[in-house]
């Protein structure tokens, strides 16, 4: 890329030309599992018809809110997710899966005593602060290729994670 400024260390950029369900295509007519959800949370997976129609619905009576400024619909969406989860409180919308994985990150070391933060190579999780930069990194390029449908046995994430780590 010419004029985009990446600020992650990826080693290798791919250029998506388009998506579909969960995967991407790129410009060599590669298919590549999604498993980022998307820099932006776009955790919907990609141009699901029904979820296309809820959107375009939406933005019909409303495309954007603030902090001060919501709707009611947003008090349903977090009851929804409690229950959903099982959880009693309340829920914290951020603007960006960069934010809700720092302060899970800053949350977390605050319950742990000096956690060491172990991530996976060439993974995106937040372009700044604690969480952009790992104790450990893990590259599982070759568990893509692996026969042995993860073992217990198996090295490679095991043996290198310790009990209270934080594993992005």
């Amino acid at each position: 890329m010419k004029h985009t400024l990446i600020t992650h260390p990826h080693t290798d950029q791919v250029q998506i030309k388009s998506s579909q369900g969960n995967y991407y295509f790129d410009d060599q007519g590669n298919k590549i599992l999604d498993m980022e959800s998307g820099i932006w949370c776009a955790s919907l997976g990609h141009n699901h018809p029904e979820i296309l129609e809820v959107i375009k619905d939406q933005y019909k009576s409303l495309s954007h809110i603030g902090k001060r400024l919501l709707p009611d619909s947003v008090d349903k969406v977090s009851e929804n997710l409690l229950k959903i989860s099982t959880l009693d409180g309340k829920c914290m919308f951020l603007n960006t899966g960069s934010e809700a994985i720092e302060l899970a990150v800053i949350l977390a070391s605050e319950s742990l005593n000096s956690p060491k933060i172990i991530g996976l190579k060439n993974n995106y999780v937040t372009a700044f602060g604690k969480a952009s930069t790992y104790d450990l990194t893990l590259d599982i390029k070759h568990c893509f290729e692996c026969t042995n449908n993860c073992t217990p046995e198996c090295k490679t994430i095991k043996d290198q994670i310790e009990e209270g780590s934080i594993f992005i």
